[in-house]
């Protein structure tokens, strides 16, 4: 078997906030990380290379993960016939489907106990799963009623990476070195063999368009092939001394670039990819066995999983260098890769209306809310038009602000919600100054006293028109 015998593997996707669009949207990008030594998964936000949350999946040896096309459930393989599945909005598991007990219940008699790699079709509605042991079934899982929805297909001697093609028509399974192509329709399958020439193969990707495929296999050799014949239209090796047991694969959205990673060198191999030719670039070291690769959704930056050190790197794609580390709250034993864009409503801020106070106001923040989360900060800015050094600055929801100097104040409330969101509102109010200051010196005393006594008691106040 390839990779997914090492025991160890991850999952990572990212996640970049734009904010101030005006479309009361955040898209985002979060990187989703398979913990297989401690059981959990992990989100990373890739913009500030730390963790958001980490969550324990009570299943054991998490491995590979995939994402719905919308972004909302992440599909978890375990290496002990266990699926989870994973609220990505919500950072929480949802549910498991345990294939050990019982497994006539979910439509097999044959107990599968390594599961491996994991694919959705385009539609959201099925996620494929392959096994990776001598039973080699590939697994269809309805996402909604987190059950099998077919009978398994048996496909060899074991499956390893699953990928369903754009149309959802069809899905390509590597086994050991062959490729199965498997109509999801009628839940066929023909074979096309290990192509001529090549290794056992570690891995493989598909380019955007889908028209050709890059192969990895154990003797450090990256091929090109046509996915229409799967016939080699190029290859070349990488230095054995340099790079060995090459793991992983992963594909640029753009189509230029790929990434390998190396499980034993603690190094990443950056392919330049043409239309029928592979050029070998630069081999970093990344400071661990690495595994799992994804790019993000622009290709300029990539995420890279190390199993032995428990590590993450951001990587700096056009560069060609490693941008950040992410470590601190990890856990145990990230390994493979995948990208999920996200979306995140605005939080809606709302400042109050409008006052006239004396010398103190008391701010609402109150009636602001996030429509899909919580918020988590209210920053309030109050400047003096006249005296900037008269500006005050408060938080809460309600904060109540005293000894404010008399005049014209312009607030800005800023709201952030739980996911890093930010928007803003405005209100105004006068300050004529603090109760009792009859006579306008900013203090109230003994002549404010005289002052009012000398007014007390009038009656040739002129009277409303």
């Amino acid at each position: 078997m390839k990779r997914y015998l090492y025991w160890l593997m991850c999952v990572t996707v990212a996640f970049v906030c734009l904010v101030g669009s005006g479309s009361g949207v955040c898209a985002s990008e979060i990187a989703i990380v398979t913990l297989s030594g401690s059981g959990e998964v992990a989100f990373i936000s890739i913009e500030e290379a730390k963790v958001l949350k980490t969550i324990q999946l009570n299943a054991p040896i998490p491995l590979r993960v995939a994402v719905t096309p919308d972004g909302k459930t992440a599909i978890v393989t375990c290496d002990t016939g266990y699926i989870c599945f994973v609220d990505v909005a919500k950072m929480e598991l949802v549910k498991i489907l345990n294939l050990l007990s019982g497994p006539e219940q979910h439509g097999t008699t044959l107990q599968p106990n390594h599961f491996e790699d994991v694919d959705a079709t385009p539609d959201g509605k099925t996620a494929l799963v392959t096994e990776g042991n001598e039973l080699g079934q590939l697994f269809f899982v309805d996402i909604e009623t987190v059950e099998l929805s077919d009978e398994p297909l048996m496909i060899g001697d074991g499956g390893d990476t699953v990928i369903v093609r754009s149309s959802g028509s069809e899905a390509y399974v590597l086994d050991n070195g062959d490729v199965h192509i498997v109509n999801l329709l009628e839940r066929t399958f023909v074979t096309f063999p290990q192509p001529a020439g090549t290794d056992e193969i570690s891995d493989f990707a598909l380019t955007p368009d889908e028209s050709r495929a890059i192969f990895i296999d154990v003797d450090n050799w990256i091929y090109l092939l046509d996915t229409n014949t799967w016939s080699i239209l190029d290859k070349r090796q990488v230095n054995e001394d340099r790079f060995t047991e090459p793991n992983q694969v992963a594909v640029s959205p753009g189509g230029t670039v790929a990434i390998v990673t190396n499980d034993t060198d603690q190094s990443i191999t950056f392919v330049t990819v043409g239309p029928s030719s592979l050029n070998i670039g630069e081999t970093i070291e990344v400071g661990g066995c690495a595994n799992g690769v994804a790019f993000t959704q622009d290709g300029q930056t990539a995420v890279v999983a190390l199993t032995n050190t428990s590590l993450v790197k951001i990587i700096d794609v056009a560069n060609r260098q490693v941008k950040a580390t992410v470590q601190e709250k990890l856990g145990l034993a990230p390994v493979g890769v995948a990208i999920v864009n996200m979306e995140n409503d605005l939080p809606t801020v709302n400042a109050g209306p409008d006052q006239i106070v004396f010398d103190e106001v008391t701010l609402d923040g109150s009636v602001s809310y996030d429509p899909d989360g919580t918020i988590v900060s209210y920053q309030w800015e109050l400047q003096h038009r006249e005296n900037s050094g008269c500006n005050r600055t408060a938080e809460g929801v309600g904060p109540t602000v005293s000894d404010l100097a008399p005049g014209f104040y312009d607030v800005t409330l800023i709201v952030t919600d739980n996911d890093g969101a930010v928007d803003t509102d405005e209100m105004f109010f006068t300050a004529i100054g603090c109760k009792g200051d009859f006579d306008g010196d900013h203090d109230v005393d003994g002549s404010d006293l005289a002052k009012f006594a000398v007014n007390f008691g009038r009656t040739d106040c002129p009277s409303s028109p």
